[in-house]
């Protein structure tokens, strides 16, 4: 069996528990990474997974969320999102090495941004509380009125790309300040223990095959440390992802950047970042 024939073996994995270690939820993880373990002591026969029932956080939020059936509406939909994230934040890096074991196949998913010269997003969800035009409390959902989100994946400045980040990052919706109707996103970023270095931020990932089959533009975000001041620019990159295996080897340091700093934001500044053709 070849390692791509072995890479369409699925191991499934319960959200719920059911005859899985770690008995699910918030646990899901120990199965993952025994799944891991497994790839790594036959590297030539890796393991793929299938989890079952992924919206557990959300099936489960009554017994799970204190804010449930209270009369605070936003806080509980601001709760939901919460318990989302603390279920699928420690199985995505679990996912990516899974994805990425192996001697031969590489895989590694990573979200592209439709590219056609010109971009701009509201960051909006397509969902909101509040009507539009007044403060009315009147829920709405409209999956037309979705945009682009940012990926929002800390990367790093060294080429070896396995240094110690040293941040945190969480993104959640706002309902209650926005800009544009429905929400907002709200960055959360946390250093570790004396982290002096700046904070570089992916945005978005664009495929720019017009230049070549390898070539991809980045958004990029750096916040520099102990400065007030944040930075967008765009890098050019034809990094191959064939030889990618997970996230830290995307580093930012060492390539030609194209528009360097392309917006800059002050205390009196605010507002959507475009990039255009050039």
């Amino acid at each position: 069996m070849s390692t791509d024939e072995s890479m369409r073996i699925f191991v499934g994995v319960d959200c719920f528990g059911r005859g899985c270690p770690g008995g699910g939820g918030f646990g899901t993880k120990e199965a993952l990474e025994l799944i891991i373990k497994a790839s790594e002591l036959r590297p030539d026969r890796p393991l793929s997974v299938a989890l079952f029932a992924p919206a557990w956080s959300f099936e489960k939020r009554r017994e799970l969320d204190p804010l449930s059936g209270s009369e605070d509406i936003a806080g509980e939909v601001t709760s939901i999102f919460q318990l989302d994230y603390r279920f699928w934040s420690p199985l995505m890096p679990l996912i990516s090495r899974i994805r990425a074991s192996g001697t031969l196949s590489r895989h590694f998913y990573r979200p592209l941004s439709p590219w056609s010269g010109y971009f701009h997003s509201n960051l909006s969800l397509g969902l909101g509380l509040f009507d539009g035009h007044s403060s009315i409390f009147s829920p709405w959902s409209r999956l037309a009125e979705q945009q682009v989100l940012p990926t929002c994946r800390v990367l790093s400045n060294e080429l070896s790309g396995t240094e110690e980040k040293g941040f945190t990052v969480k993104v959640m919706p706002d309902f209650m300040d926005y800009y544009s109707p429905g929400s907002s996103l709200r960055l959360h970023i946390t250093p570790s223990g004396g982290v002096k270095k700046s904070l570089v931020l992916e945005l978005f990932l664009f495929p720019n095959l017009s230049l070549s089959s390898i070539a991809t533009l980045t958004i990029i975000m750096q916040i520099e440390n102990g400065r007030s001041s944040v930075k967008v620019f765009a890098d050019l990159c034809t990094i191959s992802w064939d030889l990618v295996y997970v996230t830290e080897e995307y580093p930012v340091t060492g390539r030609q950047y194209l528009g360097f700093e392309a917006a800059r934001f002050g205390s009196q500044q605010n507002g959507p970042v475009n990039v255009g053709r050039e």
